[in-house]
């Protein structure tokens, strides 16, 4: 079984994420985090990040976390799905590839191109 979590709940795609993950066969759906975000959201409406972390958890049965880089020490997943704000990609694809998990990234990939050149060049760890 593949082991997937999902890293940002800020944009409304991640239900369609959630979804696409809980349809494909031999793959679990094991955990969410969100980041912190760059501007507070002052409603928790439908599609903004709280209604998008609740309708996940309630869907899927999935467990949030508070802090993504707990939620990959506990899961050791093998695939991250990174849909934070494009202002945090970098930083996060960091911490996921130091850990040898792999990397899907929603478009854009990165803030900048500088930015996408060094997530570009991560290479993720393996302890085979």
């Amino acid at each position: 079984m593949l082991k997937s979590v999902i890293i940002g709940a800020a944009h409304m795609h991640v239900n369609e994420i959630a979804l696409y993950i809980d349809g494909q066969p031999n793959t679990e759906l094991c955990g969410i985090a969100d980041v912190y975000p760059d501007i507070e959201e002052i409603t928790d409406k439908k599609y903004t990040r709280k209604w998008n972390l609740e309708n996940i958890k309630s869907k899927y049965g999935v467990k949030e976390y508070g802090d993504f880089k707990s939620m990959l020490d506990e899961i050791c997943p093998d695939v991250a799905y990174i849909l934070c704000e494009n202002s945090q990609k970098l930083t996060v694809a960091t911490e996921v590839a130091q850990r040898g998990v792999d990397i899907i990234l929603e478009k854009p990939m990165a803030l900048n191109f500088e930015e996408a050149k060094q997530i570009e060049t991560l290479e993720t760890v393996s302890d085979n």
